[in-house]
Formats: C-alpha cells, sequence, structure tokens
C-alpha cells in the first residue's frame, strides 16, 4: 500500500510537469511559422567569389529579408547547368562562349547581356619558385610540373588563345606543343590552377590576373606576360529570363554594374568597361 502511494505520487508530480509543456507545445502548433524571405540564386564565374561575396553584404543592407545563393563555378558548367533547367536568377560568364550557350538554349536573352568587367592572364608560381619560371618561353623546359585549366572552360581556351599567339610571336609554331608534356593535370577552373600552386603540387600556373588578388595574395609570385601576345578575357552579366524574382535580379545586376560594384571589382583587379 505504501509503495502504491509513492508511485502515485510519482506520476502525479510528472504530470505537473509535463502540462505546462504540453500547453505550450499546443500554442505553438497553433503558430503559423514565420514566412521566409525570397531568394536569389546567381551562377557565377569562380573568380568573382571575393568581390561577389563582398556585393552580398551591401546588397543584403537594403534588402535584409532576401536570401542571396551564389553558385560558384566554371562558366562553361554553369551555362551547362542552365542549358538543362536550373534555376537560377543571374548568369556572370567569364567568356562569350557559355552567355552565347545559355541565349541559344533560351536561358538569357541576348538584349540582357552587359559587360561587367575584364582581366588577363598571368604566370603563377610558388613563392620559392622551385622552376625558376621567369617568362613565358620557360613553360617548355623539359621537367617542369605545370598546372592549366580545361581547354572546355574559359580559362582553358583563354590558355590556348594565349599559346597560338605566342607561337606566331616568337616564331615557333610547335609552341603549343611543346608546352603540352609539363602538364602534369587539367583543372575545371582557374581557382582549381590556383590551389594546385598554393600547395606547391605545380611549379606553374596560367589563371587570370584577378585570382592573385585577396586572400591569395603574397602567397604566389607572378610572372607577367607580354601585353601584345595577352589575352583580354570579358566577363558577362545577364538576368535569366524565367527568373521568379526578376526584380530582385536586376537589384543586384543594378548593384554589380553601378558605381559600389565597379568599385568592388577594381579593387580585386578587374578593369571596367
Amino acid at each position: 500500500m505504501k509503495r502504491r502511494t509513492i508511485l502515485q505520487r510519482g506520476i502525479a508530480f510528472g504530470l505537473l510537469f509535463l502540462i505546462p509543456l504540453i500547453i505550450l507545445a499546443c500554442q505553438n502548433a497553433g503558430q503559423a511559422a514565420p514566412a521566409s524571405g525570397p531568394t536569389l540564386t546567381i551562377f557565377a564565374a569562380a573568380s568573382l567569389t571575393e568581390p561577389f561575396n563582398e556585393l552580398k553584404e551591401i546588397f543584403l543592407r537594403s534588402h535584409p529579408n532576401v536570401e542571396v545563393i551564389f553558385n560558384f563555378a566554371a562558366s562553361s558548367d554553369l551555362a551547362n547547368q542552365l542549358i538543362h533547367g536550373a534555376p537560377g536568377n543571374l548568369f556572370v560568364s567569364a567568356a562569350e562562349k557559355p552567355m552565347r550557350l545559355a541565349v541559344e538554349s533560351g536561358r538569357v536573352n541576348a538584349s540582357d547581356i552587359q559587360p561587367l568587367a575584364s582581366t588577363d592572364l598571368v604566370i603563377i608560381t610558388p613563392v620559392e619558385n622551385p622552376g625558376n619560371v621567369q617568362q613565358l618561353q620557360d613553360l617548355i623546359r623539359p621537367g617542369l610540373k605545370l598546372t592549366l585549366a580545361a581547354s572546355e572552360t574559359p580559362i582553358g581556351a583563354y590558355t590556348i588563345e594565349l599559346f597560338q599567339k605566342a607561337g606566331a610571336a616568337f616564331d615557333q609554331p610547335d609552341f603549343p606543343f611543346r608546352i603540352l608534356p609539363n602538364v602534369i593535370s587539367y583543372e575545371k577552373s582557374a581557382r582549381a590552377v590556383l590551389n594546385k600552386v598554393l600547395l606547391g603540387e605545380s611549379d606553374a600556373g596560367i589563371v587570370y590576373r584577378t585570382d592573385t588578388r585577396g586572400s591569395s595574395q603574397g602567397k604566389i609570385n607572378l610572372i607577367e606576360i607580354p601585353q601584345e601576345i595577352n589575352v583580354v578575357c570579358p566577363f558577362l552579366i545577364a538576368p535569366v529570363n524565367d527568373s521568379p524574382n526578376a526584380e530582385l535580379a536586376q537589384a543586384f545586376l543594378n548593384l554589380a554594374t553601378g558605381e559600389e560594384g565597379r568599385k568592388i571589382l577594381s579593387k580585386y583587379g578587374f578593369k571596367i568597361p
């Protein structure tokens, strides 16, 4: 009998503890979940990672309820995603071809494309420069470990164009073919090439000049490419024409191409049209 009384008291105490929690749970269940704000998805060339993250902070000051999501990758990959129906609001390409493919697929209107910025190419090496690279011609030296971007990427296509121009300028038509034996890997973006060099896995690489700014500045050597054979690399921006948040997409585009955007892009070494 005594044991049953103790058990009953324990049950009663437990109920007294649970009742407030049950009431609170019921009250919360009756309340609607707070509505989430709109989402702005931006497909942008990986080389824009740092300046666009700065632009995001400025954008959120005037659009605090918007969730800004970046998809940073090689422009060729981004165009392929858009062609296959990936949802997005803005497309920023590091070359004309991926943007043209987006237009041909119907995801971007040609009349909406605007120039954003441009850059050119540089050779990079680790700080200690183990391959003793001093100029473009040194890239054909036997035994050098060279990392390049894959030919299907914008930076890869620009690199091939550079080698062809160099071959003509140096009166060495076979110049591009003499470089190829030194290539130890082909990467999917300029940033991936940069990382290979930063990690010391490669003696040299070719990237956009703007990739050498920001967090990588001071951690690599830059070897200039003669201006007469260098390649100008344009960045283009356009809204996706089936964007569910067209006004927000236009607002970010206006920011990127406006005075504040130009200042930030210039800070990272981009040339403004």
